[in-house]
């Protein structure tokens, strides 16, 4: 434990005597309750604006892409990921963009961005497919190969044992869409 924890422990338990909160449960209330004061909302509300807002954007995106408008996909594109810049979700987006776009080494950052952003490992051994499926079209096969391997030893244990061999095909398969899985 660093100092500034212990300071911040000592700090917080005051609180919360304070304010007569002995459990773990009484100090989530009031941490959503706080919260819920600092931004004139409940936590569950502001999620659902930040998810509702970020689908909206993508939308915007997808059908300016759709239209064979371009320029205008990538403008929004651009401040999409400005908006949303620490959101692994929002990389894999804009990687499935950029390779419509025929952008590859772009659509290939943007995968590993996702990749690196993503807090559960597990997770993350998803986003080696696609970086994976990537450097192979960039024609690094054995890279691909290797980095196929790194993320199913991660993302595994996401399914159940009775599809895990179902999936681990499906994981290595060598297919034409980018985006299965």
């Amino acid at each position: 434990m660093f100092a500034s924890d212990a300071v911040w422990l000592q700090a917080d338990s005051k609180m919360m005597r304070r304010l007569n909160m002995d459990d773990s449960q009484n100090r989530t209330g009031w941490l959503k309750s706080w919260l819920g004061r600092l931004v004139g909302k409940n936590p569950r509300k502001m999620l659902e604006s930040y998810y509702q807002e970020r689908y909206e954007w993508m939308v915007r995106v997808a059908a300016a892409t759709e239209a064979g408008d371009f320029d205008r996909a990538s403008g929004l594109l651009l401040e999409f990921l400005s908006r949303y810049s620490d959101d692994p979700m929002a990389h894999t987006f804009a990687s499935a963009v950029y390779y419509k776009l025929n952008n590859i080494q772009m659509a290939l950052i943007e995968a590993v961005m996702a990749a690196f952003l993503e807090s559960d490992r597990r997770l993350a051994g998803l986003h080696y497919h696609r970086v994976a499926r990537l450097l192979s079209r960039m024609g690094h096969t054995e890279l691909a190969q290797t980095l196929l391997k790194v993320g199913w030893t991660r993302c595994q244990s996401l399914y159940p044992s009775s599809k895990r061999e179902e999936k681990r095909m499906m994981f290595f398969a060598v297919d034409d869409d980018i985006n299965s899985l």
